[in-house]
């Protein structure tokens, strides 16, 4: 593959094009990349209007709270009422769980064609070439 187009593989950042040693680990990033040990990500915390935020959507959700329980009781259509009783049990219970099957009710068939050709490829452009000239094979 000529340089001007890099591989699916090639913008993964594999340990080979990112200049380090070793093969990155599934599911984690290449080994340069990597956090130091005891040194947090986000070392200032969450910001202070974060909190600010969080305080002030609580005190208001009392009020939308007893907005949508009125709602529920004298709204205006039999829709509006169902609606505002169904965000009131979703809030209370959680959504009800949806098994997702395949056509004859058995597991999905789930197929990963672009995301597997790239893991493919940088499985192939970490191995070495020279134990394994034709990449066809298990070295």
């Amino acid at each position: 593959m000529s340089d001007e187009h890099p591989s699916p593989a090639d913008q993964l950042g594999t340990a080979e094009n990112s200049g380090q040693s070793g093969a990155a680990e599934r599911g984690k990033p290449p080994v340069g990349r990597r956090f130091e040990k005891g040194k947090s990500a986000n070392p200032g915390g969450r910001p202070k209007e974060y909190k600010e935020f969080m305080a002030m959507t609580r005190e208001a959700s009392i009020t939308a709270l007893t907005k949508v329980k009125l709602l529920m009781l004298k709204g205006r259509s039999e829709a509006v009422q169902l609606r505002a009783a169904e965000i009131i049990i979703e809030r209370a219970w959680g959504k009800a769980s949806q098994p997702v099957t395949g056509a004859d009710g058995g597991p999905l068939d789930v197929r990963f064609r672009g995301a597997a050709r790239a893991v493919l490829e940088a499985a192939l452009l970490s191995s070495d070439a020279s134990t394994n000239p034709d990449l066809g094979e298990a070295g």
